[in-house]
């Protein structure tokens, strides 16, 4: 999970200055909270996170990814943006065309089945019908697409996103009917990405804020349309805003603003600082930025997995098996702290650090355990 806060009185546009001026926290949940059940604790976790920022009299926006569920890598993992990419080898990889459609409709049908029945939805009928419709929708767009026999930009873009389309509809259902009973704060709305004011680029790839145009929109549907108005916005997934870019991209009204990001700043370690170093010494193009060091881990934890899958492999589906069990036994510390892997296959490590945009500029204002 994820956070940044959003001051609702800093001049970020021309729309006139409304009488609040409480902020806006965006809380961004992954997957496997989404896939969790209520009794796994994750999307428990996230009700109470949610009210209690509520109660707290503050505006929030919850943001949700798509459907996952199971160790990354394992026979057990289920992804659905995974499944949305690969529907041309589900369709197209079956003896016949109708058997294919056939299977990649049972494979987004049969977790949000699930899911229905962990949060006791199941007899929602407005629900089904709109995840029937939705579910349709992408069955028909993705055969349509092998129909075609090439990658339409436009049409990709729609499938990719129908996860977080999906889990929305579900988690704004399972909130109004808390909210029903009395143990939700408010009730909720679906908010897609083109809501709040993220674009695309010209071939529908490359999701980002446009900040000339973005501000004024998101400011108007979320003040206007729904914070004001005591409605919770549940949003379809987007990552976090902690990059040079966010920055080069908002200039000055970014100032302020707050991100989080997991471990502490690579430039806080020693081992942070060396390998930092060494990346400006290399002489890269782009730099280091938020991810430089996680991706320098990732790779070490990757070639510590291959220490030991490399043993015995007899060919290149063997080493692939060896290493996903590998590793599970990966734990050293790195760049950005220690590094291994819980049975989902997400890291260990609880570290978050809130960074802040000042005099242009991201800097770490508090790193703490996440408890």
């Amino acid at each position: 999970m994820s956070q940044f806060t959003l001051e609702i009185d800093s001049p970020l546009s021309r729309i006139p200055q409304r009488t609040t001026h409480k902020p806006v926290v965006v809380l961004k949940f992954g997957g496997t909270t989404v896939g969790s059940t209520p009794d796994e604790g994750r999307i428990k976790t996230a009700r109470l996170l949610i009210a209690d920022y509520l109660e707290r009299g503050l505006f929030v926006v919850p943001v949700f990814s798509a459907f996952r569920r199971g160790r990354s890598g394992s026979s057990e993992k289920v992804s659905i943006t995974d499944r949305l990419q690969s529907y041309a080898s589900i369709i197209e990889g079956a003896d016949r065309f109708e058997d294919g459609v056939a299977t990649f409709r049972r494979l987004l049908q049969s977790p949000h089945e699930g899911m229905l029945h962990d949060l006791k939805l199941q007899d929602d009928r407005e629900l089904r019908a709109e995840l029937d419709g939705e579910i349709d929708h992408l069955v028909k767009t993705a055969a349509l697409c092998c129909r075609a026999h090439e990658s339409i930009p436009s049409l990709d873009a729609e499938l990719i996103t129908g996860g977080e389309r999906l889990a929305t509809r579900i988690l704004s259902a399972y909130f109004n009917r808390l909210h029903a009973d009395g143990r939700f704060p408010l009730r909720t709305a679906r908010v897609t990405g083109a809501e709040m004011g993220l674009f695309t680029d010209s071939t529908f790839r490359n999701a980002s804020i446009d900040w000339s145009r973005a501000v004024e929109h998101a400011r108007e549907v979320l003040l206007g349309k729904y914070l004001e108005a005591g409605v919770l916005p549940i949003v379809t997934g987007f990552d976090g805003i902690y990059d040079p870019k966010f920055i080069e991209l908002a200039t000055a009204t970014s100032n302020g603003d707050l991100s989080t990001s997991v471990g502490a700043p690579t430039d806080s370690t020693d081992a942070g600082k060396t390998f930092l170093a060494a990346y400006e010494k290399a002489g890269f193009k782009e730099p280091a930025a938020a991810y430089g060091g996680y991706s320098y881990d990732a790779a070490n934890a990757i070639i510590e997995a291959l220490k030991t899958s490399l043993k015995d492999a007899t060919d290149a589906k063997s080493a692939r098996e060896a290493t996903i069990k590998a590793m599970s036994s990966v734990s050293f510390d790195g760049v950005t702290g220690k590094v291994g892997f819980d049975e989902f296959g997400d890291a260990v490590s609880r570290v978050l650090t809130v960074y802040k945009v000042t005099d242009g500029k991201w800097v770490a204002d508090k790193t703490d355990t996440f408890k």
